[in-house]
């Protein structure tokens, strides 16, 4: 469930308050991401990890950010991996995606 703070929050990121964008890059600078991938030999993935699968565990954490604004190389192992988020012109975070094998 969603705060007041939250939902403020939000409602400012839509009427694209610079202000609310960089109060949404400090939340998620240094951010730990994780992403759960089906694995084979030698912890390769089956397919990637892309800045879809990024994108839709940001937003399972509570954070809309569109894939096209997310730019890293396609993962292929298990691990630590860097992605930067381009919010607002200007306004850039890093996060880091830790990619695990699915359960």
């Amino acid at each position: 469930m969603q705060t007041a703070q939250e939902r403020n929050l939000i409602v400012r990121l839509q009427s694209g308050d610079e202000a609310a964008v960089q109060e949404l890059a400090d939340r998620l600078k240094d951010q730990v991401v994780v992403v759960h991938a089906k694995v084979g030999e030698q912890d390769r993935l089956f397919g990637a990890v892309t800045n879809a699968n990024v994108s839709e565990a940001l937003r399972h954490m509570g954070h809309t950010v569109d894939r096209k604004k997310i730019t890293m190389e396609p993962i292929k192992h298990l691990g630590e991996h860097e992605a930067v988020l381009h919010l607002h012109a200007g306004i850039t975070t890093r996060i880091t995606v830790m990619v695990e094998p699915e359960a």
